[in-house]
């Protein structure tokens, strides 16, 4: 008659081991950790370098340009209101596609051109326009940014 496993026998061998990953594996994704880390880091400077220049800076600017009062105050608040929209569009558009990386690039292409042709630009209505335009494409890239760094 053939003996029977009664579990004992099992309970007595050593735990297997989990398999290893090799130590170059290991080193590289730290490094890629780490390079991400400084990377994104980096770009939230350079993100809020430009916030703390535009932010003071424009309304001082549209004054030079010889916009109104009125008209820098609907400048300044028009992409806070237009971001309720714009934002969560463009994130939906960017979760459904799965390229927050290209969407950030897009944005910022869109800001870097319309700040040329806002330095280049002397009609007053294209110069409100371009601000606003500037200035929803700044604030969308910040979002989609932490979407990426929590990833």
């Amino acid at each position: 008659m053939p003996e029977t496993n009664t579990g004992e026998d099992v309970a007595q061998q050593p735990p297997a081991k989990a398999p290893t990953k090799p130590n170059s594996e290991i080193i590289r994704r730290k490094t890629v950790s780490v390079g991400f880390g400084w990377r994104v880091g980096l770009f939230y400077a350079a993100l809020f370098l430009i916030y703390g220049v535009q932010i003071p800076f424009m309304p001082v600017w549209l004054d030079w340009r010889g916009v109104s009062a009125r008209e820098i105050a609907f400048v300044s608040a028009a992409p806070f209101f237009l971001r309720v929209i714009v934002s969560p569009g463009l994130a939906m558009i960017a979760d459904r596609r799965g390229s927050h990386r290209l969407m950030i690039l897009g944005l910022a292409s869109v800001a870097l051109v319309t700040a040329i042709a806002l330095s280049q630009t002397v009609a007053h209505h294209i110069v409100v326009s371009a601000s606003i335009v500037l200035a929803i494409a700044m604030m969308s890239m910040m979002p989609l940014t932490e979407t990426i760094a929590v990833q």
